[in-house]
């Protein structure tokens, strides 16, 4: 088993919220692509 570092655990609580956050970003970007496509809308479920 690997230890984790007391140093990279907190870098990786500090960064966290960033990544979640830009992830979300991403995520609710595609979704607008996707809903706002062409076609009918229930094709877009």
């Amino acid at each position: 088993m690997v230890e984790i570092s007391k140093s990279d655990w907190k870098l990786f609580s500090e960064r966290i919220s960033v990544w979640r956050e830009s992830y979300m970003e991403r995520l609710t970007e595609r979704y607008i692509e996707i809903l706002s496509g062409p076609g009918k809308a229930s094709d877009h479920f």
